[in-house]
């Protein structure tokens, strides 16, 4: 089992094994996910079904993310939707995988997530803001700073967001 596969979680255990040994059960709850109605209940169910998939829920990126903000944007945009959260998740699982048949829960909540405006990224990529209040989508620390050494960024990781960087800054004058 490497680091990077998609159907074990960080503890190594098995995402969802339950589903896929029992077909009644996996019935039920893709019906459950088709019929949810928003997304604020599937978070829910989702939550009940596969507990700790879903690692946090954030409002937006940081201001000095605005190309990844304008694709969220612009994929909302085309499917019809207005961007919602960013949902970060254990693993993300592409329905290009080599067994991405054994995932049909975690492609169909997906895949109901990213139609209703949501951004679902993998929690190894981004953190949230220390200060707590704003809720905003920070790449992760190892991310940050790799991107900076390769100057693709203008600043190392901070762990706040510009925002709160700057009320920080602004504090102290």
């Amino acid at each position: 089992m490497s680091e990077e596969d998609p159907r074990f979680n960080s503890s190594g255990e098995r995402l969802d094994t339950r589903f896929t040994s029992d077909i009644k059960s996996q019935g039920k709850n893709l019906v459950f996910i088709k019929t949810c109605r928003n997304p604020k209940e599937l978070i829910l169910g989702v939550n009940k079904m596969l507990p700790g998939w879903i690692y946090d829920v954030l409002d937006s990126y940081d201001k000095d993310l605005t190309p990844l903000t304008d694709a969220w944007n612009d994929l909302c945009k085309r499917s019809g939707s207005k961007p919602q959260k960013i949902v970060l998740v254990e693993k993300v699982v592409y329905h290009s995988d080599r067994d991405a048949a054994e995932y049909k829960i975690l492609l169909t909540a997906l895949d109901f997530l990213t139609k209703h405006g949501f951004c679902v990224r993998e929690k190894n990529e981004f953190t949230s803001c220390v200060t707590g209040g704003c809720n905003s989508a920070l790449l992760a620390k190892e991310v940050r700073n790799q991107l900076y050494k390769s100057e693709r960024c203008k600043r190392p990781f901070v762990n706040m967001c510009l925002n709160c960087l700057s009320n920080k800054n602004n504090m102290l004058l």
